[in-house]
């Protein structure tokens, strides 16, 4: 143990003598070891992590498809009537309306909005919990009751000033007052980080608005593809003129997270994670070639030591030390940034109907893929060095250095090397710059404000049946 701690010490002392050599390395396996470590996170959101309120995943939504990429195709009330009255596949059924685009009109002005209509069983199943007032009730899920809204806690502060009389007072809604009946706190962004949530009773006159989704749970022993078909004969039974059959529309049944995050959302997560693979193993590439730099210019010290007896164990052992703290540095120093950098990540992807657990939360998972990525790095960096400890001929080398013309011998490989070294920091800044601009490009929306009058209620009739014809085409 006092060998390995006096190895350990001299590792230390090498390490401060090359303050720049090592300073250089530790910047490179930094940069890398936290790019990296932020894609995982955009890797491990987009692929492999579940909103809180469906742990397992069990919940699915109840939507359209028709072979095309794109939004949610919704259903319209009729149909999704009848499927309620009639299905028999599902242990859990509740309305929502995952996805929808208002203008309120505030103290502050009128301006476009992202808003869910949800019922009072899909606030409770989600764990919603007001901050004032309270939640929607069964009888404001019937059509044409009415209207009733939940503020986000955002919104209350913002426009309302933290108004502790908020409930009970009106909100114009494209042009049709509202009753606040509570606010719901941050923390609660189901489905949307969004601001306003309306009651399934309130959706407009017009029987066809699409607005209506579903999330269902199937019952034990009933397959997704079973619960399609029968969704599909209950559409069938509806007649030709029904809005899905009209514009051949099949039902599918989506896993939750999995609505929003369109193929795009994937395919560019994937490119990101990918982009942080290829810069890992440049910088891993970097790092060794420093290290081999400053090895091969020690050649005759490293020689002569183990020409003195020195166990090459022990110089193998010294080196890792060395390039073992440099990681370990590094690892600490990648979760440190997390937090700050994180965030920064995530507010440039702004999926503005993406689902509310898309965005960043620390997971203790991060440190140890932190301190794996380092250790990865380390291995590789070592793997030159190491194999030339192993197979060096000590004598040979302090013979070659004692009758060589001092810096002539060296000049053609730290050439080489040097070369090397400018090709692959070259590498190491495009690779760089496409991280960080596919961490830009994930997927971006931006929202208009307005800030006029409400819209006439000929106006907002004729901007439904454009929607309607839309959303189902």
């Amino acid at each position: 143990m006092k060998v390995l701690w006096f190895e350990f010490t001299l590792a230390l002392r090498r390490l401060a003598r090359r303050r720049t050599q090592n300073g250089l390395m530790l910047v490179t396996f930094a940069v890398s070891v936290t790019l990296s470590l932020l894609s995982w996170t955009l890797f491990h959101t987009v692929f492999l992590s579940q909103p809180a309120f469906d742990p397992k995943g069990d919940y699915l939504v109840m939507t359209y498809d028709d072979g095309k990429p794109g939004a949610v195709r919704h259903s319209t009330w009729g149909e999704m009537e009848a499927i309620k009255a009639g299905q028999t596949v599902f242990s859990d059924f509740v309305e929502v309306g995952l996805y929808s685009s208002v203008f309120i009109r505030t103290p502050d002005g009128a301006e476009r909005s992202l808003t869910a209509y949800i019922s009072a069983r899909a606030l409770q199943l989600t764990g919603a919990q007001p901050l004032i007032g309270r939640l929607f009730t069964p009888e404001e899920d019937v059509y044409k009751s009415t209207p009733a809204a939940l503020l986000s806690q955002r919104m209350w502060e913002q426009s309302y000033g933290s108004d502790p009389d908020i409930v009970g007072k009106t909100v114009e809604v494209s042009g049709d007052p509202v009753t606040i009946v509570g606010v719901l706190p941050h923390d609660y962004q189901f489905p949307n980080d969004q601001d306003l949530w309306l009651s399934m009773g309130q959706p407009y006159d017009h029987p066809k608005w699409p607005v209506r989704d579903a999330l269902v749970k199937l019952k034990p022993g009933i397959t997704k593809e079973r619960a399609e078909q029968d969704i599909q004969i209950m559409l069938n039974g509806l007649g030709a003129d029904t809005p899905a059959i009209k514009n051949d529309l099949r039902p599918a049944l989506v896993p939750y997270r999995d609505v929003y995050l369109y193929s795009s959302i994937k395919v560019s997560a994937m490119i990101l994670f990918g982009l942080s693979m290829v810069f890992l193993m440049v910088s891993c590439a970097n790092a060794a070639n420093l290290l081999l730099i400053d090895f091969l210019g020690r050649r005759s010290e490293v020689a002569s030591t183990l020409a003195l007896g020195i166990p090459r164990s022990a110089a193998v052992r010294g080196l890792c030390f060395q390039v073992g703290l440099i990681a370990v540095a590094t690892a600490l120093f990648s979760i440190a940034l997390l937090p700050v950098a994180g965030p920064l990540l995530y507010s440039g992807i702004k999926i503005v109907n993406g689902p509310y657990w898309m965005r960043y939360a620390f997971e203790w998972s991060y440190v140890g893929v932190a301190f794996g990525l380092a250790g990865i790095i380390a291995l590789v960096t070592l793997v030159a060095p190491i194999i030339y400890l192993l197979w060096v001929n000590p004598e040979q080398v302090v013979r070659d250095h004692a009758s060589a013309n001092r810096g002539t011998g060296r000049a053609a490989w730290r050439r080489i090397l040097l070369t090397g070294q400018i090709a692959m920091l070259t590498v190491l800044g495009i690779c760089s710059g496409l991280l960080v601009n596919s961490s830009f490009n994930v997927g971006e929306s931006n929202w208009g404000v307005f800030s006029g009058s409400g819209f006439s209620r000929q106006d907002q009739q004729s901007r439904h049946e454009l929607y309607l014809r839309t959303a189902t085409t």
